[in-house]
């Protein structure tokens, strides 16, 4: 086998060749972590989505900045105080789905 780099003690060049092996499955690993990121939240306290800004509203399962931006977007829009009276009115948001906004649900104040 041909090596870009000559490595001499066969002991390192089983090393490398784990190492560039393991690769594309670290990679794997990290892409995982990074996209599950939003659903490692540790929540101590409610979210009021009627009222809280963008930092508080992305500590909920599932919602990154993007879903946290369209949620005040919705409540600016809707023209009402509470614009947000259930569950069901979440998922009028752009992003969120019905299971999405059940991962949520117990996070949430629509207070």
């Amino acid at each position: 086998m041909a090596y870009p780099v000559e490595i001499p003690d066969p002991k390192l060049r089983t090393g490398a060749l784990l190492a560039v092996s393991l690769l594309p499955l670290i990679w794997a690993v990290m892409a995982f972590i990074m996209d599950s990121e939003a659903d490692n939240v540790y929540i101590d306290s409610l979210v009021y989505v009627n009222t809280d800004p963008v930092e508080s509203l992305i500590r909920l399962p599932g919602a990154g900045v993007g879903t946290a931006k369209n949620i005040i977007d919705y409540r600016q829009s809707s023209g009402k105080q509470r614009a947000f009276e259930n569950i069901d009115d979440l998922c009028e948001v752009k992003g969120i789905a019905e299971k999405k906004a059940q991962t949520m649900a117990p996070y949430i104040s629509f207070e």
